[in-house]
């Protein structure tokens, strides 16, 4: 026989009122995955509004770049505005002529014009080169050079310096004011007096040419001669060195002058 269960000791749970719990609220459980999801939204929200900043800041120093460049271009052109009217203050805006000939610079008064500036120059060169001399009567370039010059084998420098007032190098005006060069010093004596002493022989065997019937030609030949000995006289070897110039003829006689004279001191050349 099984043993009688005693019921007298075994309580009945109470009955639990249902207001009892209404007072406390109940929130049900939150899954991992939705904190989760919450942190990524939260992350997401961050980087939004660091993005919008930075776009900001670029944005602000675009505008601050393009206004620097644009006052950059209006004071260039206010400078360039400015210095087209100072050129030409008085220039009119509605005459043509007037605003072409804006930008020509007016030559100041002082400024010598280069022409002038040149025979001043010459003029002064020639005060230091030459000096004056009155012609006398039955004067020629022969005695003048030996009057001036010391050595009346030097008059071919008197007639390149003058021959603008004859050719002819027998014929001076009487009372002309001729020239009288210095005498040429140093390496460049040579080639002065070879170039003067041809430049005579030349004009004779022209005028000889031009007036083939003068009974003149014959005293012209002569001086021709007489040229070159002096060229051979204060440089020798001149008719060497330039027979290619010189027709043989009067070379040669030039030469057989010439070797006569060496021999006679230059006092009495």
């Amino acid at each position: 026989l099984l043993p009688e269960e005693n019921t007298s000791s075994v309580q009945e749970p109470a009955v639990i009122e249902d207001d009892f719990y209404s007072s406390i609220p109940v929130s049900e459980p939150v899954r991992q995955e939705e904190i989760e999801d919450n942190n990524d939204n939260d992350d997401d929200d961050f980087d939004v509004q660091e993005d919008g900043g930075k776009k900001t800041w670029k944005f602000i120093a675009v505008l601050a770049l393009g206004a620097l460049l644009l006052a950059l271009v209006i004071s260039l052109l206010v400078k360039n505005c400015s210095s087209k009217k100072n050129r030409n203050p008085s220039a009119s805006d509605g005459d043509p002529d007037v605003q072409e000939s804006a930008f020509v610079e007016e030559a100041p008064e002082n400024i010598v014009p280069p022409s002038s500036e040149n025979s001043e120059i010459e003029e002064i060169e020639a005060a230091i080169l030459f000096e004056s001399y009155t012609v006398p009567q039955g004067a020629g370039y022969y005695k003048i050079a030996e009057e001036r010059l010391g050595n009346r084998h030097l008059w071919p420098l008197l007639y390149e310096a003058n021959k603008e007032i004859s050719i002819d190098p027998d014929f001076i005006p009487v009372s002309a004011d001729i020239k009288i060069p210095s005498v040429p010093q140093g390496a460049e004596r040579d080639e002065k007096i070879a170039s003067a002493v041809l430049d005579a022989y030349n004009a004779y065997l022209l005028m000889t040419e031009k007036e083939p019937d003068s009974p003149k030609n014959e005293e012209r030949k002569n001086r021709a001669v007489r040229v070159i000995v002096s060229g051979e006289l204060l440089c020798p070897g001149f008719i060497d060195l330039h027979q290619s110039r010189i027709l043989p003829e009067y070379a040669q006689s030039a030469r057989s002058i010439a070797s006569r004279q060496y021999a006679v001191p230059s006092s009495s050349l």
